[in-house]
């Protein structure tokens, strides 16, 4: 079965402020983040979560 397709956007900037749900820290509203199962992660955490787009 394919994997599902992953979201890399950026904030909006305005409304609620977003979290990582991996390392809890704010994502700054210039900053991208990915979105994958309605989580919002930094790029970089969620690289580490799923190196190379493998699952764990």
């Amino acid at each position: 079965m394919p994997a599902k397709p992953v979201k890399v956007e950026f904030s909006k900037g305005t409304g609620e402020p977003v979290w990582c749900d991996r390392c809890y820290i704010r994502i700054a509203p210039n900053e991208r983040r990915t979105v994958a199962s309605g989580k919002a992660y930094h790029t970089h955490c969620y690289s580490k979560i799923r190196p190379n787009g493998t699952k764990k």
